[in-house]
């Protein structure tokens, strides 16, 4: 048997590319540091010039060295998709191989994880543990995603709070922007304006193309500004933006509190589905000559990302949305949009290949299909997506089960297969989050296992599954975070033992008393959603289970509290935990604490309807207190728990809060 290390002590070296890229130096980094840590062993770092598999020294390859070109692995790389890897052993020395610098820092976690036992439970807690040696067995080890790209949101791993090592290290790859190349980001696999994400209207710019009547645009126009209002829909008199015009708001509409307006996606279609060439301008000219830019800007890109605009009507003529529907009026517009460019990329490109994706959300979800002999098939061929096309699917629910579970809607449970009658390439949005209300509990953690499952049998290429996206420290979010990274990397792993791991891991001490108030919370949850009619998923993004009278009763949310305040007691009282580790775990639990708490305040009318308002205020300002205290910021999307304090509680936030 060889050892990485035993007794402090090592025979083996890093060794990395003479002409050696960011992540695999800071791979090389990570390994020596963790292993260190771990067995007090310091391995060296070397290049790769003068060693070699036949020396009979002991190695441990990172990188395109001459340790990989000798081992002659064979490895297919497009098999790799995209940053998968290879970890294996040749007469004791470690050999990692991948197509490209982020799958051999990947091969290195993977290491970690694996032989020294490491664990990235969260952006504020690792574990290493303690080891006198570290055994190298044998190894052949090929771990690929099924997903090309994978992300579940989260402070650490997105726009707030960003922390690019643990985006590393839980392998998150998504295309709302770059991460540094020492990271394992680089060029953009999928590029879109904007974040790539609701950009249409960046693909026909007001500016060059709008009105003030048409977009409310008031900014410096285009040098070649062309007006063409009939190019947007215009909703100034939607109701939906009245409140932001009372602000004094008079700027483009998806700069208001609601997004839009949608571009035309009929115009410069015809009948037949054709480009237009009578037209000298259109939306479908416009979006094929800015997408060309962007071809052009980034060489590197697989996929470009024009998506419709956030609650918004993308079609407006009654007689396409009846002969095609809307998600078909848009297959349409793409698919002679997608045609034009590979026209384009074939004459000038060299036919350079890459992908068109776009959504398939909200106004558009429903796939443009109808059921002959049992089987669903387009409404018409023109609605079929061109074999350059992806769909990215927007579930908007999220529930208590997976979504082809037999309990969902026909709607949600079929909305899969009838995609497939009219597309082979499929990206996923989907939500674990109430974005209603972030700190009520949501009983989603069942439903991660089934639905990854799901998604990787549909084919998915990119997943991207919103939590609790702009919140920090919201407990839940992490802990199902851990959950999905693993699953989204192996969907065969077993949900239920990543969701112990996390919790002894995260809470130490403390986790049986965690583990208990999240027993107590999906005990009543599964009761209330067993009692739903097959098929009634009443309970959605914006609609949380505890916003129905009745559904959760105050006894639950003392018997929670009471749970964490056991658990309170039990680490001030433990005599092994020093006063740090006390200080983190009360932390820990008051984030956890958070979620009783609110509830009961959210609901207090309803368990004491003839309670005065002072009884009221005095639990608002516990809340608050604690909500300082454990760090919580948004009670629900793009609303902080302050303003929802003082604007529905009358509740001023305390500069400063202690844990109750």
């Amino acid at each position: 048997m060889d050892y990485l290390a035993k007794d402090g002590k090592t025979d083996y070296k890093i060794v990395i590319p003479r002409r050696c890229p960011p992540a695999v130096k800071y791979a090389a980094g990570e390994v020596r540091a963790f292993v260190r840590k771990s067995a007090g062993a310091a391995l060296p770092i070397v290049r790769d010039g003068g060693v070699s598999l036949s020396d009979g020294g002991r190695y441990f390859s990172i990188g395109r060295t001459r340790l990989l070109a000798e081992a002659r692995l064979g490895t297919e790389y497009p098999a790799l998709n995209g940053d998968g890897f290879v970890l294996k052993t040749i007469d004791g020395s470690v050999i990692t191989d991948a197509a490209g610098d982020r799958g051999f820092l990947f091969a290195a976690y993977e290491f970690l994880e694996r032989f020294v036992g490491a664990r990235f439970f969260a952006y504020d807690e690792t574990y290493v543990p303690k080891r006198r040696e570290i055994p190298m067995p044998p190894t052949d080890i090929l771990s690929v995603s099924p997903f090309r790209m994978r992300a579940y949101p989260t402070p650490p791993t997105f726009y707030h709070a960003l922390d690019e090592a643990h985006v590393a290290r839980t392998r998150t790859v998504h295309n709302f922007f770059p991460i540094r190349p020492k990271y394992g980001g680089g060029p953009f696999i999928a590029y879109g304006r904007g974040g790539g994400t609701h950009n249409a209207h960046f693909y026909v710019p007001a500016e060059k193309y709008g009105t003030k009547e048409s977009t409310g645009w008031t900014g410096e126009w285009a040098p070649d500004h062309e007006p063409h209002p009939e190019f947007y829909h215009t909703y100034l008199s939607h109701p939906a933006l009245q409140p932001a015009l009372a602000k004094g708001w008079d700027g483009p509409y998806w700069d208001a509190d609601m997004f839009g307006p949608s571009i035309d996606y009929a115009n410069g279609i015809t009948p037949d589905g054709k480009l237009d060439e009578s037209k000298k301008a259109s939306v479908a000219k416009a979006v094929i000559e800015e997408l060309k830019k962007d071809v052009l800007a980034h060489p590197k890109a697989e996929y470009f990302v024009v998506d419709q605009e956030d609650a918004a009507e993308p079609v407006f003529d009654p007689e396409l949305l009846k002969k095609y529907t809307a998600s078909g009026v848009l297959i349409r517009f793409f698919n002679v949009v997608a045609g034009e460019l590979r026209k384009w990329a074939d004459a000038e490109l060299n036919g350079r290949k890459f992908y068109i994706s776009f959504f398939a959300y909200d106004k558009t979800k429903d796939a443009p299909v109808k059921k002959e002999d049992g089987n669903w098939v387009p409404i018409d061929p023109s609605v079929v997506l061109s074999d350059n096309l992806c769909i990215r699917l927007a579930y908007i629910d999220i529930e208590h089960y997976a979504y082809d579970d037999p309990r969902q809607p026909d709607e949600v449970r079929e909305m899969g297969e009838k995609w497939r009658a009219v597309c082979k390439r499929f990206w996923f949005w989907g939500y674990d989050a109430v974005y209603a209300d972030y700190c009520a509990y949501n009983s989603s953690i069942g439903a991660a296992a089934g639905t990854v499952k799901f998604l990787r049998a549909l084919g998915t290429e990119y997943v991207f599954m919103q939590a609790a996206h702009d919140a920090e420290n919201d407990w839940q979010s992490q802990w199902k975070a851990y959950v999905w990274t693993k699953l989204l990397w192996n969907p065969d792993l077993d949900a239920k033992a990543l969701s112990e791991e996390y919790l002894d891991g995260y809470y130490g001490a403390a986790a049986p008393y965690v583990r208990r108030v999240i027993d107590l919370f999906e005990a009543r949850y599964s009761a209330v959603y067993d009692a739903l009619p097959a098929g009634d998923m009443r309970y959605d993004l914006y609609h949380a289970v505890d916003d129905v009278p009745g559904n959760i009763d105050e006894g639950l949310l003392t018997d929670a509290r009471a749970e964490i305040e056991r658990g309170e007691a039990a680490v001030r009282a433990n005599k092994a935990l020093g006063a740090k580790e006390k200080e983190k775990l009360l932390l820990r639990l008051a984030r956890v604490k958070v979620t009783p708490v609110w509830m009961r305040l959210k609901r207090f009318k309803d368990f004491h309807p003839e309670a005065g308002d002072g009884e009221r205020t005095r639990l608002a300002e516990e809340f608050a207190a604690l909500a300082r205290y454990a760090g919580i910021t948004r009670i629900r999307e793009n609303r902080s728990v302050w303003d929802e304090l003082k604007e529905v509680y009358g509740c001023t936030p305390p500069e400063t809060g202690e844990a109750k």
